[in-house]
């Protein structure tokens, strides 16, 4: 259970770390949007809100040129040999228990809190069902084959459902004049023709992702705003008479609200707050005309897709080998064969580079991170080395027990081993030179013994 953790933290932190900061650009571009196209119709302004949480949900995919390919996981890469080079400190005590990592506590927390702002959308919506379970349908006129049902249970229209979404009016609704009603249901039919109700529920999911983002926070906020004022839009069809008449009823609605009645945010409620009201009114009550040309709404969100491909940068992965197992070294070579690994794609008979002094010079400058040994860390890190002609040319590492950055030290330790010994030239390679890999692991209590001989030798 704890490797799991370890591995799903790591791998959440590698990804996330890269999203969130390439998905803050995107929503800081869509914010200022928002800003620049304020007095464009309410639509838009929904659109490119919306645009800008979708964006949060496509991973990365493109392969970052300017990142090292992520090392491998142990076992990931078939190798040759069986002694590694090995770090024991000398009278080393045992070691103390794992401590958890920065990317482990970050990672638990976030699934908690990710739970809790999943769950409570759905208990609100499972009180707010048996909230509106004693509404009896009405017969008005204009429903379009929507259910419309009454309760005495709210105070403010509504449309509330998942896979079939009603209207649910308040006990007023007699007392509302047929114009009244008419625009009533109008708004809240344009809410359920939209599928705004799906795309509530894609909201409700993306805060709870993104629940420590301000930003989506904040679009999120302008898309409620934009999404009631486009639905009045399609009430009033831009008319100015029907705008007054219209922002005269949702203000005498306003005047009867004691409280706030919808506190499900799977609903989609007529008025939520008083203090929402007066830019929904103003909205209507504009004077200038609420337009944006086709054209230019097509080039908006064309820029915002074209836009989601720079920013989408992950770290590369690893080529994958798929080339069949060398033949094993000769007899011979065995012994200073025993410390290297070789990898499978990479033919035996190749002349290779090896260490001068042999593999115990690089144990001999190995040193054990004091964050590690503190923390109890034990691993297992295989290096790269890379070789030409003339002998060493740099070294990287090919597989890890930690993500890069979550080491505790111990990578560049490996390396710094690697690098501190002179590596003999080779006669013949190849210009493209090859690989050596060298694994090497870092224990803080001498392996196990082997097994007694049964025959006393």
């Amino acid at each position: 259970m704890t490797i799991w953790i370890h591995e799903a933290a790591g791998g959440w932190a590698e990804y996330f770390g890269w999203a969130v900061i390439q998905n803050s650009i995107f929503l800081g571009i869509v914010i200022l949007l928002l800003k620049i196209l304020r007095d464009a119709p309410a639509g838009i302004r929904y659109g490119i809100g919306l645009a800008g949480l979708v964006k949060l949900i496509i991973p990365p995919f493109l392969a970052a040129p300017f990142l090292k390919p992520a090392p491998r996981l142990l076992s990931s890469l078939s190798l040759i040999g069986v002694q590694p080079v090995t770090f024991v400190p000398e009278n080393a005590p045992p070691p103390p228990p794992p401590q958890p990592s920065l990317s482990v506590i970050l990672f638990i927390s976030w699934t908690a809190f990710l739970l809790v702002f999943l769950l409570w959308p759905i208990l609100a919506s499972i009180r707010m069902r048996s909230r509106l379970s004693n509404a009896i349908p009405v017969d008005p006129q204009g429903a379009e084959g929507i259910r419309v049902l009454k309760t005495d249970r709210i105070q403010v229209p509504m449309t509330f459902g998942l896979f079939r979404e009603s209207i649910y009016v308040p006990a007023m609704w007699d007392e509302w004049s047929c114009n009244t009603r008419r625009m009533i249901l109008s708004h809240e039919t344009a809410h359920i023709r939209r599928r705004d109700g799906l795309v509530r529920i894609f909201q409700i999911l993306v805060q709870a992702i993104y629940f420590f983002h301000p930003m989506v926070w904040y679009i999120s906020r302008r898309m409620n705003e934009s999404r009631e004022m486009a639905c009045d839009d399609l009430c009033t069809h831009n008319e100015k008479t029907l705008s007054v008449e219209y922002s005269r009823a949702l203000v005498q609605i306003a005047e009867r609200l004691v409280r706030p009645t919808v506190d499900c945010p799977s609903a989609s409620a007529l008025i939520r707050q008083k203090n929402e009201l007066l830019n929904r009114v103003q909205y209507q009550m504009e004077d200038t005309m609420k337009t944006i040309s086709r054209k230019r709404t097509a080039s908006i969100l064309a820029g915002l897709l074209v836009l989601t491909v720079p920013l989408s940068w992950m770290r590369a992965k690893p080529a994958q080998e798929d080339s069949p197992p060398p033949p094993p070294p000769p007899a011979e070579q065995q012994a200073e064969m025993n410390p290297i690994r070789v990898p499978m794609s990479n033919p035996i008979s190749l002349p290779m580079s090896f260490p001068e002094g042999g593999y115990a010079a690089i144990q001999k400058n190995l040193v054990y991170p004091e964050a590690a040994r503190k923390a109890g860390i034990e691993a297992r890190v295989v290096v790269r080395v890379h070789y030409t002609e003339k002998g060493f040319k740099d070294a990287d590492i090919a597989e890890t027990s930690f993500e890069t950055g979550k080491d505790y030290g111990l990578h560049q330790a490996a390396l710094d081993a690697v690098r501190s010994v002179r590596w003999g030239e080779v006669k013949g390679a190849e210009e493209a030179g090859g690989q050596v890999y060298v694994p090497i692991e870092f224990r803080l209590s001498p392996p196990p013994l082997p097994p007694p001989n049964p025959d006393g030798e």
